[in-house]
């Protein structure tokens, strides 16, 4: 199993898409907040709005390491879970199923256990490694805040942090089954990846209408215009 991991993650490493994905987690997004911190204590620091320290708090709450790496784990990772889960389902299910690679695969008559779990695994590993770069980045822009003067120090409750990083993580399981299960079932990257991202909110959607309507009573002449 580890020699088929190895492979998947081989052929990973070679995929322009992880490591967009990787740049964009671990250099845009922190980038982003510390170039708006810097502007935001250009435009309003010292100023009226400035009272009790008011905009420096604020910076803080963007720019220190902890921070960073807080708004990664708790805003940017849960936004992009399906996103994640989408790219790297249809890379490890998808296109070896539209691609009919599971012939050439399975010929050797390996364990098809084995080859899915080798899968799933290296989908879970791909995503700690793209989370622990997102987290990495987050510290080190973090601490070009410090030097610039937007954050004092990098102190913060990081055991909270360790503990927020591991449910994120062991979450992507969820997400990443429903992307392998779409690929073998769609046999169609594309649309199994679409369905990923956007199926959940679809079918919660529908449950809740379902529900509505279940509760609206009977239609009668005297509660027609209520209902």
């Amino acid at each position: 199993m580890l020699e088929m991991m190895q492979a998947e993650l081989m052929k990973a490493s070679k995929k322009k898409r992880f490591w967009i994905l990787t740049i964009v987690v671990a250099v845009i997004v922190p980038l982003v907040q510390l170039v708006i911190a810097g502007f935001v204590q250009n435009r309003a620091g010292g100023t009226v709005l400035d009272q009790g320290d008011v905009v420096a708090r604020a910076i803080q709450e963007v720019a220190s390491p902890y921070s960073l790496t807080r708004n990664f784990l708790g805003g940017i990772v849960p936004t992009m879970l399906l996103i994640m889960a989408a790219l790297i389902g249809s890379f490890l299910m998808g296109e070896d199923r539209s691609y009919k690679m599971w012939k050439t695969i399975l010929v050797a008559n390996p364990d098809r256990i084995k080859v899915l779990s080798a899968k799933f695994l290296s989908g879970m590993l791909i995503a700690l490694l793209i989370m622990v770069a997102g987290v990495i980045g987050a510290v080190l822009f973090g601490l070009i805040g410090v030097i610039l003067g937007f954050s004092s120090s990098a102190a913060g409750d990081w055991g909270n942090i360790a503990g927020i990083f591991a449910v994120q993580w062991l979450s992507f399981a969820a997400p990443l089954a429903l992307a392998f299960l779409l690929g073998w079932l769609l046999v169609s990257p594309l649309l199994g990846g679409v369905l990923v991202v956007l199926g959940p909110s679809l079918l919660e959607g529908i449950i809740l209408a379902v529900v509505g309507l279940s509760q609206v009573n009977r239609v009668t002449p005297l509660n027609a215009p209520l209902q």
